[in-house]
């Protein structure tokens, strides 16, 4: 009965700021069809060459939630640990899970990702932007200098995703944290 009740709260919330057109980030959550846990991130794992949703709860696939999360916001924040294992691109060759979202490219992530690795797929991302399969916006985060501490760096990089009412996406535990800490939705890469 409580989990009903949370349940109900949770998606009675969501509409009203809904309807009063106040929708964003801090209001987007996830609920598991088989456990019912009422999430504000989720796991992505690659199984098969196909990238595949799963509760963080009970580890069960989430279908269709690429759809649901493109509908409700559809702009998301790549960390540059995501940039740097070239995940964005392998899922747009196979599986498809981020086609037709908003990459925001944060200046903190490419002065981050100017490395070889990181260009390579800034150039695979500019493919499937000039197709049609994404966007790729450029957000910045005003500052003179990258700081040198990575925990200053992940900060504006979460600014950069709440000032832009987008979800982050990241494999960075810490970043993670900080980031649910802002109430924001985070999406989790294995």
């Amino acid at each position: 009965m409580f989990k009903g009740l949370l349940k109900m709260v949770t998606i009675s919330k969501f509409r009203e700021k809904f309807y009063s057109g106040k929708l964003n980030i801090d209001s987007l959550a996830v609920n598991c069809s088989k456990c019912g846990s009422i999430m504000r991130s989720l796991k992505l794992a690659v199984i098969n060459e196909t990238v595949t949703a799963k509760c963080i709860n009970c580890k069960t696939d989430i279908e269709g939630i690429n759809s649901v999360l493109r509908y409700y916001c559809g702009r998301v924040v790549p960390d540059a640990n995501v940039i740097l294992r070239g995940f964005l691109s392998k899922d747009l060759e196979k599986g498809r899970f981020f086609e037709n979202f908003t990459i925001l490219i944060s200046n903190i992530v490419k002065s981050e990702t100017d490395t070889p690795g990181g260009k390579k797929e800034w150039e695979r991302l500019s493919k499937f932007a000039s197709i049609g399969r994404i966007r790729l916006e450029e957000v910045s985060y005003p500052t003179g200098n990258v700081p040198q501490e990575s925990s200053q760096r992940d900060g504006m990089i979460i600014e950069t995703t709440l000032k832009n009412n987008a979800i982050l996406i990241t494999a960075d535990n810490s970043v993670k944290a900080f980031a649910q800490i802002k109430k924001l939705f985070v999406i989790e890469i294995l």
